[in-house]
């Protein structure tokens, strides 16, 4: 299901980590999304995911609501329109699933990131964003890493040009 402009729009920027649970090897310090909108109302998204002096980016060609009973698991919520949410999926190059959240009075949001299966599930942290924002990354069917994000300033976002929208 096709996601608002508006909505695109907000979720659009440059975003601090600020807690992370999941593997070590998928730890970032910022993740950066551009998400845009073809004729057809199909929306996309260019994304960064940094960690100090590395990145890697991947084009989202299918980005969306993912429905009630989705997004609702995802932020936690019983009630659609607690949240908005947005799934992305068809990454190039292959990557991961990406899910990001948004409480829309502010609330925290809380998530448990797990990878390795039953044992690495069973010890992961939990994770409290208290900004409200969080974003998800499905790497596979038993790794998946949560992170508790904190949107940076439009005067502190990515300045390398390298996600500019696709338009």
């Amino acid at each position: 299901m096709p996601s608002s402009p508006e909505t695109l729009a907000r979720f659009s920027g440059s975003y601090d980590v600020v807690a992370q649970s999941g593997p070590k090897a998928f730890e970032f310090t910022q993740i950066d999304l551009r998400f845009n909108r073809d004729s057809n109302g199909i929306a996309s998204a260019n994304v960064r995911l940094t960690n100090g002096e590395t990145s890697v980016d991947y084009v989202y060609l299918n980005c969306g609501y993912p429905g009630d009973r989705i997004a609702n698991n995802f932020s936690a919520s019983e009630k659609p329109g607690d949240s908005e949410v947005i799934r992305c999926q068809q990454s190039v190059p292959r990557g991961p699933v990406l899910f990001m959240a948004r409480a829309v009075d502010g609330r925290p949001l809380k998530f448990a990131g797990y990878s390795g299966g039953v044992i690495s599930a069973m010890l992961a942290k939990t994770v409290v964003s208290e900004t409200g924002w969080k974003i998800g990354l499905n790497w596979g069917p038993d790794t998946h890493s949560g992170y508790a994000v904190r949107r940076r300033p439009e005067s502190s976002a990515d300045t390398t040009g390298a996600l500019r929208t696709a338009e």
